[in-house]
């Protein structure tokens, strides 16, 4: 048994299913994990039954999807099935071998016994000088990619005696893309099948067809291609294209002594790409870079000062470090009709999509605290309008509370959020969830805490990526870790137990790389 993991990219690995159970997500501690920032750090979990395999989420944000079903009981697995975790799709398997592609074979292969057939490390050494030190003043002259292609294909053609070439890259279903063509004879027109392209790339052969007749792998007009001579070419360290060249006048004499020379062109040929590839790659990540400065600063404007000044009888203090430029995690520290409140919102979502989604949210959640609707009702009504932008596999968590120094009393929601830490009277307790994620479900009921908030208590929000931060070790800071820390500083103000908090932190995390945002809010009753 194993199940085949296919990430948001589309790349696929096998992953075996053995023993009674196997955890999935995130967190490196799983026996399969994910690197997709859509799943939770402990996702699901895999276990073998009596009757078979069952799926169990283990709590998740998102939830797991089965068959593209949502499921709240451990649900039982068949072969075929498919999990949705995140963006990550896994199929259950119980076939013996994964097939990552299945090839067809075109109509006019039924001939295909090629007169050689080398691997590359096979191919015979012969001096090529003069057409080496031609293609080498191709690749350090200034000239558009496509023209330099060119000039390698005609240097084949005139190293081998071929009347026709081609540079081509193929894509995952084995689809030629031209890069280049050059012909002495014969039309443009060259039409492979599938099951040469495969032996090519797939198998990674030289191949030389010495004599082509009507049922040979050409299948545009067969009966003149004399020969064919077809290498592989890598653009990245793996074959993702070809050179190729044919005869149609006299069948060229194609042998092994030939391949070092064509497999050398080959390979400046994927150099080429692999640069201009590499060009546009790096061209584009400057254009990211930039856009992502000016987003960062945007974005750094719809947030309050970490040191606001808020109304007599409060005390405030944030924090925000995102992982990269941009990021979704949202705090807001504000005034109202119904006193001084905090919120702390977390967007499934990083860089610019996190960065829109939090961007929407801000406004939302504006026009709602500075409207006469009561605090109890903000979730619904957030929930209600996010659905209505929001794309699949996106959601929010979000936590606030609205204190009142008149009555000394607070209201709490908490949507999905991590639990916020609440200290009245000395004493510093958790508060869990009222509703769930924001953006995902309709029509759900979302409920609210009141509770005492007298002089000298704190409220502490927080998101994931501060108790999930890991040392090089891999350890993580922890909730409980976070929840001693408070407890033992509770007594301080806002400013002094986020230097508190930040301190902790930064000596655990060494220099481990921070792969979450952090954000930090905590609000404060002091004496009027």
């Amino acid at each position: 048994m194993h199940l085949i993991v296919i990430d948001e990219n589309g790349t696929r690995r096998s992953h075996p299913l053995t023993g009674s159970r196997l955890t999935v997500g995130r967190a490196r501690d799983n026996d399969l994990q994910l690197s997709d920032r859509f799943a939770s750090r402990h996702h699901a979990e895999l276990v073998l039954a009596t009757d078979g395999w069952q799926v169990r989420d283990r709590g998740s944000k998102a939830g797991t999807l089965l068959n593209k079903q949502r499921f709240s009981v451990p649900a039982s697995i068949e072969r075929g099935d498919e999990l949705r975790i995140g963006r990550t799709r896994l199929l259950f398997d119980d076939s013996t071998e994964e097939q990552d592609i299945s090839i067809s074979v075109s109509e006019g292969d039924r001939n295909e016994s090629p007169t050689h057939a080398v691997r590359l490390d096979e191919a015979q050494s012969s001096r090529l000088t003069r057409i080496m030190t031609s293609a080498v003043r191709e690749l350090i002259s200034h000239r558009p990619t496509t023209e330099i292609l060119r000039s390698l294909v005609e240097l084949a053609l005139s190293a081998t005696g071929a009347d026709r070439g081609l540079v081509a890259l193929v894509d995952e279903d084995m689809k030629p893309r031209v890069r280049a063509v050059a012909t002495r004879a014969g039309s443009d027109d060259i039409s492979l099948s599938r099951r040469m392209l495969a032996r090519v790339l797939v198998d990674r052969q030289a191949i030389i067809l010495q004599t082509v007749d009507t049922s040979a792998p050409i299948t545009v007009s067969p009966d003149e291609v004399k020969s064919v001579l077809c290498t592989p070419l890598s653009a990245d360290g793996q074959p993702r294209g070809i050179l190729y060249l044919d005869s149609v006048v006299h069948p060229a004499a194609f042998d092994p002594r030939h391949f070092e020379a064509v497999t050398t062109l080959a390979s400046l040929a994927g150099m080429m790409l692999a640069h201009e590839s590499a060009r546009d790659a790096a061209a584009a990540a400057e254009e990211l870079k930039f856009q992502l400065s000016a987003a960062a600063v945007i974005q750094r404007k719809l947030l309050p000062p970490v040191d606001p000044e808020p109304l007599p009888g409060f005390s405030a203090a944030a924090y925000q470090e995102m992982c990269q430029a941009v990021g979704g995690d949202f705090y807001d520290f504000f005034s109202s009709s119904h006193g001084f409140g905090v919120m702390l919102a977390d967007v499934a979502g990083k860089r610019l999509d996190g960065a829109l989604i939090m961007a929407s949210l801000h406004a939302d959640w504006t026009n709602l605290r500075g409207s006469p609707m009561p605090p109890e009702s903000w979730m619904r009504a957030l929930n209600t309008h996010m659905i209505s932008y929001l794309p699949d596999n996106r959601f929010v968590t979000l936590a606030f509370a609205v204190a009142d120094r008149e009555t000394n009393r607070v209201v709490y929601g908490n949507a999905g959020h991590n639990p916020a830490f609440y200290c009245h009277g000395g004493e510093l307790r958790r508060l869990h969830t009222t509703g769930p994620v924001l953006g995902m479900f309709d029509e759900l009921e979302f409920s609210t805490l009141e509770l005492p908030f007298c002089p000298g208590d704190r409220l502490v929000i927080f998101s994931d990526g501060l108790p999930d931060q890991q040392n090089p070790a891999g350890e993580e800071f922890g909730d409980e870790r976070l929840f001693r820390l408070v407890a033992e500083h509770m007594g301080e103000l806002p400013s002094e137990l986020r230097q508190r908090i930040l301190h902790a932190v930064d000596e655990h995390s060494g220099d481990a790389d921070q792969d979450d945002d952090m954000t930090l809010a905590i609000l404060g009753r002091e004496p009027d």
